[in-house]
């Protein structure tokens, strides 16, 4: 017998994209807090959308390995190109993945976005992490 979804009231989620150096959408993540599970999720994908690329979901309980995470994803220590932006996003599931949440993004839900941030270190994603999940 299957579980029934659990299905979630509005959320903030963080998204980060990051760009490789000819500009180009690299790897898209969001990251979301389960208050109950008292951990981080991430959804992400690599390459452009409609790439071979898979998307995957990771999940962490402190903040130093999700961050690690993100650093080598994004390839932070390198100064990557990233943008970040915050949406409140409604209508998901336990059963969402990468591509629910892409398709919930828009302007309409957007609460702060940021372009062509640099120096991405552990104790400015902490700010962002108090500050929006």
């Amino acid at each position: 017998m299957m579980n029934e979804p659990t299905y979630y009231g509005p959320t903030n989620a963080l998204n980060i994209i990051e760009y490789d150096k000819d500009g180009e959408k690299d790897t898209e993540l969001f990251i979301v807090y389960d208050y109950d599970d008292e951990l981080y999720y991430v959804y992400g994908h690599r390459g452009p959308i409609n790439s071979k690329h898979y998307a995957y979901m990771h999940s962490f309980a402190c903040t130093c390995a999700l961050y690690e995470f993100i650093s080598l994803t994004c390839n932070l220590k390198f100064n990557q190109s990233i943008t970040i932006q915050v949406n409140q996003l409604d209508g998901l599931t336990s059963d969402s993945d990468y591509y629910n949440y892409k398709n919930k993004v828009s302007s309409r839900n957007e609460i702060v976005a940021y372009d062509n941030v640099e120096n991405f270190t552990y104790k400015t994603f902490c700010k962002w992490l108090r500050a929006y999940l």
